[in-house]
């Protein structure tokens, strides 16, 4: 069944979305597991620059997690992007972003980074297509190498900066 654009909206997360989010990062390999607890942190003290879309009975389809980064407040770190399998290829995450971006209190954000492995072509894939849908550069440069993941056998992350962003 598929769902219509007018069956779901965006809000800020909240703590009883901590349980349906892990749960749907947990089934979508292959993003990475967070604890419960950050999941929690996440829904409570980040839920300014996070995002939750949900359907009309209130389920959570898709959901990013995001931060401001403490030393550059002009730019939004995205942490973790998720979405249901049933709203995969539909324009959703884009949509979250633009939600998140055009919110008052996110008003003196200019820039998105988010940092990605060279395997996970998708979030490759949805990243670069961001500049392109705010109309605006895309860079990117070597940022975490898989040394820096000692010991766990983790692939390097690049990171991805998008901006300025025009808003609207």
């Amino acid at each position: 069944m598929s769902i219509s654009e007018n069956s779901f909206h965006f809000r800020k997360p909240e703590k009883k979305d901590a349980c349906p989010i892990y749960i749907q990062v947990k089934n979508s390999p292959p993003l990475e597991l967070n604890t419960y607890y950050a999941y929690l942190l996440i829904t409570t003290h980040f839920r300014d620059t996070s995002v939750v879309a949900a359907d009309i009975d209130d389920r959570v389809l898709g959901f990013i997690a995001g931060y401001r980064i403490p030393c550059r407040m002009d730019t939004l770190f995205i942490w973790q992007v998720c979405t249901d399998k049933s709203m995969r290829g539909k324009g959703l995450a884009k949509k979250m972003v633009y939600h998140i971006m055009n919110r008052e209190e996110n008003n003196d954000i200019w820039f998105i980074e988010a940092t990605v492995t060279p395997s996970n072509i998708d979030s490759n894939i949805f990243f670069k297509s961001l500049a392109t849908f705010f109309q605006c550069e895309f860079s990117c440069k070597d940022y975490f190498k898989k040394e820096d993941f000692a010991p766990l056998n983790h692939e390097e992350e690049v990171l991805y900066r998008i901006g300025p962003i025009k808003k609207g």
